[in-house]
């Protein structure tokens, strides 16, 4: 049975998504990610986008390509549409498995769900219909509250201490677990994949090229500290209440010419969303939220337009562009992916980075 449940079958695509989606379906990311399905720039990339995902549909084709037979397999073989929910926890689960029961055919089901079982069979009152789950995927809460000052250093020291190195290409924090990549060991040309959880770290060798231009030294080149105080201080700087969520991504930056260390906290409860870039010092560089007045002329000014076409001289490796546009928030450019090549690809930048 599949460690997560992929909540796709018979929901709307325009259906807004949840917290609980999001984390679902970048679970699904995360182990296309350790499986090396992914490199390091299409997992950030991937990840980001679930982060932001407003619809189902979203949610649904930045997996697509990477969901098996086994991630469908769930449950319900009554007719009619069927609601399934992402769900960690027993009491969310004999939620879901009931309003499921409700919606496959307005019969209401009665069951038990026990831990450690391959699966439960609950039978409804009219014969014939059962509803089937995949065996719970229990995670407790960690120990300890990694976005706090000392929480952060011990999963830092944590991570270090497996990998034998300080040197990653990428840091990400969960909440209840983080990942973080690097060299699978020292001089190693490969990268691996560092999985902490409660501190406990596993370690699996992946098949990705070690990209040197983009190490950093995770005991010297961030400010543990400052990290900790964004934060802390997210919900207030970007004016989402109550937040149920928050993700921190740690690499650095190659599409800029300093190549400078950043720091990307993305935030939500079910009605908002946050996003905060810093450097590695914790000074803020973008940010945007509910409580946030959008600065609608960044890329008029001349710093801001500079910045945006350092980065895509960096991302493109050349100066050929075919069409530039600044639209303020934003820049879009159109540009070939190599001198003299007779196709162009799309590029857009914001909020420090670029997507192609």
């Amino acid at each position: 049975m599949p460690r997560f449940a992929f909540p796709r079958l018979g929901r709307p695509r325009k259906l807004r998504a949840t917290d609980a989606d999001r984390d679902a379906y970048g679970n699904i990311v995360s182990k296309a990610f350790s499986e090396g399905q992914l490199d390091a720039t299409a997992f950030e990339y991937r990840s980001s986008k679930v982060l932001n995902a407003k619809t189902v549909g979203e949610l649904d084709d930045l997996v697509a390509d990477l969901v098996t037979p086994e991630t469908a397999d769930f449950l319900v073989t009554a007719p009619g549409p069927v609601a399934v929910a992402s769900v960690k926890r027993q009491l969310k689960i004999v939620g879901a498995v009931t309003l499921a029961a409700i919606g496959a055919s307005g019969l209401i089901a009665a069951g038990t769900i026990s831990a450690g079982t391959e699966s439960t069979s609950i039978q409804p009152v009219f014969p014939g219909i059962d509803i089937e789950i995949p065996a719970l995927d229990w995670q407790p809460q960690p120990s300890i509250d990694m976005y706090s000052f000392a929480g952060l250093q011990q999963v830092v020291d944590d991570i270090v201490a497996a990998a034998g190195s300080p040197d990653l290409t990428w840091l990400g924090l969960y909440g209840e677990y983080a990942l973080a990549s690097g060299p699978a060991a020292p001089g190693a040309t490969r990268l691996a994949t560092h999985d902490w959880r409660d501190r406990e770290v596993t370690t699996s060798a992946g098949s990705q090229t070690l990209d040197e231009a983009a190490l950093f030294d995770v005991t010297t080149d961030i400010d543990v500290a400052a990290i900790a105080s964004l934060a802390a201080g997210a919900a207030q700087l970007t004016g989402v209440t109550d937040p149920t969520s928050l993700y921190v991504s740690i690499d650095r930056s190659l599409f800029s010419a300093d190549r400078q260390v950043e720091v990307r906290l993305s935030l939500s409860n079910e009605y908002q969303d946050g996003y905060l870039t810093a450097d590695h010092l914790g000074e803020i560089i973008t940010i945007e939220g509910p409580g946030v007045e959008p600065d609608t002329t960044r890329f008029y000014a001349a710093a801001g337009a500079i910045k945006a076409l350092e980065a895509l001289r960096s991302r493109l490796e050349h100066d050929e562009v075919t069409e530039l546009r600044f639209y303020g928030e934003y820049v879009a450019a159109e540009a070939p992916p190599e001198p003299g090549a007779a196709v162009v690809d799309s590029y857009e930048y914001r909020g420090g980075s670029i997507a192609a």
